[in-house]
């Protein structure tokens, strides 16, 4: 195998805000633990140089992700930069790439929020493996710093950015966003309650224990192939269905939970909400599918 790897910190073109801190809310701070994973795989080589410069302009419009925590009230927007790793593969074909075992693991750069807390790690790494006959991009995020949809438009950003395309400009100025009531913890569990919520008793916990501990421990799944194409089709599908139109994230989340329960054999009419009136049915599915951690 022919593998040789260079790591280089990409920054922003400008430190515009440097100190200024990216506040992290209650709802953040929660999923703090967790770790967005995504991994495309590409059947041309992509140019490195042009991903760089095109991460150096990207992170101009998302500042916290090349930032660094200094205390637990959020990132500091200090400009230190993103991992990008390169990997040269060039004995491995796409065929195979799609084989291996855990392809998040094999290509892309873990980052332990343990060590984000303490600043020693970016919220974000970027990782390219150049293949044979193409390219895999793996990149792996911050949960407190992005949910879905703002990781997967980032990287739409991204590619925008790169063909010299028009995007939408993110809107990350804090003081804009909705601020909660301030609320005390029996007002929230009170409104919870009458919205249908459970309080979930101890035993209930120690129950989940033999199927979380496994789940943890091991992959329950290998990946599942997606076309462009039949998303497109899905996403045009729930569109219509809909009357409103339907975003990558929310088409991806109706496959994965299609294809467990297919794969798990659960009923499509299962349990659901019982304040929920919609079309679909909500499945009691207990299982998950490793894109975050």
């Amino acid at each position: 195998m022919n593998t040789n790897t260079t790591i280089e910190y990409i920054r922003a073109e400008e430190n515009i805000h440097p100190s200024k801190v990216w506040k992290l809310s209650v709802l953040d701070r929660t999923c703090f633990p967790m770790v967005i994973r995504g991994t495309w795989i590409f059947d041309v080589q992509l140019d490195v140089n042009i991903m760089k410069a095109g991460l150096k302009k990207l992170l101009n419009y998302y500042p916290h992700l090349s930032g660094r925590m200094k205390d637990k009230t959020g990132i500091h927007l200090t400009n230190d930069g993103v991992p990008f790793t390169v990997t040269n593969d060039s004995n491995l074909l796409i065929a195979a790439a799609y084989k291996k075992g855990d392809l998040i693991k094999h290509f892309s750069t873990e980052i332990k929020p343990s060590k984000i807390r303490r600043g020693i790690d970016a919220p974000m790494s970027i990782k390219i493996t150049r293949l044979e006959d193409g390219s895999v991009l793996g990149i792996q995020c911050s949960h407190a710093c992005m949910d879905g949809e703002s990781f997967y438009t980032m990287v739409y950003n991204w590619g925008q950015i790169c063909k010299e395309e028009d995007f939408k400009i993110p809107v990350l100025d804090q003081s804009l966003f909705p601020v909660p009531e301030n609320l005390t913890k029996d007002q929230v569990e009170q409104a919870a309650y009458e919205y249908g919520w459970k309080r979930i008793n101890k035993l209930s916990f120690f129950k989940l224990l033999p199927t979380f501990i496994p789940g943890i421990l091991k992959e329950r799944t290998n990946a599942f192939y997606f076309s462009a194409n039949a998303l497109n089709k899905l996403k045009q599908k729930i569109s219509t269905d809909n009357g409103f139109p339907c975003s990558t994230n929310v088409a991806l989340s109706a496959f994965i939970s299609k294809m467990l329960m297919k794969l798990y054999e659960h009923r499509e009419k299962n349990k659901m909400h019982p304040n929920y009136s919609g079309k679909y049915t909500q499945p009691s599915c207990r299982y998950s599918i490793n894109f975050c951690r």
